[in-house]
């Protein structure tokens, strides 16, 4: 009996010990973190919160193997910045794009530098309902559905007369002052830089505005400028200095469409604010604010091609608010808990060219 129970026992330690051959070397390995690729990167900052997410994080790191070290850099000047270092550019307009195509030829057209837009968002205003339903009985908005439109070559007009309407002459008498579109500083932020080229085509009679034509119109966007005083450097903090100062303090703002989504994911208790007190109203037209993603090197080439993933681009509707650019991939508004957003925005029209921002940039930074 003592034998028999011997074997018994040899039989189990042989058999375990098979086992943990087999089993152990794939444990060992599988607790072994993977070998991650490390993308450096230049990013608008608007794009922060979606490559912070960890859901985009872990999608990244298992399926493809890299993690995304960034640097949140203005989108004009990241494209003039020292990039050696840098496996990708990410701004936020295709003016930057085309800056640093202008200063990198050679490497575009041998392919070593490649590029594709990951997404769009367009430039709308946000603003208050009580101010939005004044506005449409005064005839400066229209209701489409559930969200609002306004002529962006009316809106100019008004944004450009001197001495500037007041909002009491707008028939809005709980405001004070002059009507007023605030923005970013369009020197220094992206947003309020796009606002601006969509100003300037508007005062080159609804066409793409060439460096000829905003040149006769400087002194107008210049007069608008200055009435503006202390500007924000980010979209994200007027945005959030628009939800937290109310309407006296912020009547009507210009920022991306994707702020309000990624602001109401991540801040489900203000929904009913955001649902009832906040209003989207769409330029027509407006102008994309697109983001390319400039490859440079083999991992960011990996990183762009990663980006495409239909998990990546449905997280980055559902929780950050940005459109696809990728063709073939819809974006579908009913996933959203917002009823103001349309399923396609239409109505746009491109930016100047670079050189034409730029020489308009330079204007308005002289004293």
């Amino acid at each position: 009996m003592r034998n028999l129970t011997l074997v018994r026992s040899l039989i189990v330690l042989i058999f375990l010990g098979i086992v943990g051959v087999i089993l152990v070397p794939a444990l060992i390995k599988q607790a072994t973190p993977r070998d991650l690729k490390t993308v450096n990167c230049y990013i608008g900052s608007e794009k922060s919160g979606f490559l912070s997410n960890p859901d985009v994080q872990a999608i990244l790191r298992d399926t493809y193997g890299l993690t995304v070290k960034y640097t949140r850099l203005g989108s004009i000047e990241m494209a003039t910045a020292d990039s050696s270092t840098m496996d990708c550019l990410w701004p936020s307009n295709n003016s930057a794009l085309e800056i640093y195509r202008d200063n990198h030829q050679q490497e575009f057209a041998a392919g070593t530098i490649s590029y594709e837009t990951i997404f769009n968002s367009p430039i709308v205003l946000y603003s208050w309902k009580s101010l939005v339903d004044e506005l449409v009985k005064q005839g400066l908005l229209t209701q489409v559905d559930q969200h609002y439109t306004v002529d962006t070559a009316k809106l100019v007009t008004l944004l450009s007369q001197d001495p500037a309407p007041t909002w009491a002459s707008l028939g809005v008498t709980n405001l004070y002052g002059n009507f007023n579109v605030t923005t970013t500083d369009p020197t220094r932020s992206n947003s309020g830089n796009m606002f601006y080229g969509l100003f300037a085509n508007m005062l080159a009679g609804g066409q793409v505005a060439t460096p000829d034509v905003l040149r006769g119109e400087l002194p107008v966007l210049k007069a608008y400028y200055q009435r503006q005083g202390y500007m924000e450097e980010s979209s994200g903090v007027l945005f959030e200095h628009f939800i937290n100062t109310g309407m006296g303090a912020n009547p009507i703002i210009a920022n991306y469409e994707s702020l309000l989504i990624e602001f109401s994911v991540a801040n489900q208790q203000s929904l009913p604010l955001i649902q009832n007190e906040i209003r989207i109203i769409y330029p027509t037209p407006t102008v994309w604010s697109a983001h390319p993603l400039i490859a440079r090197t083999a991992n960011g080439k990996l990183l762009l091609e990663a980006l495409k993933d239909p998990k990546l681009q449905q997280i980055a509707w559902e929780k950050h608010g940005f459109r696809s650019g990728l063709i073939g991939v819809q974006n579908d508004p009913s996933v959203l808990k917002l009823a103001s957003i349309p399923a396609e925005v239409t109505s746009v029209i491109a930016l100047p060219r670079a050189d034409a921002l730029i020489e308009m940039l330079d204007y308005l930074k002289k004293n």
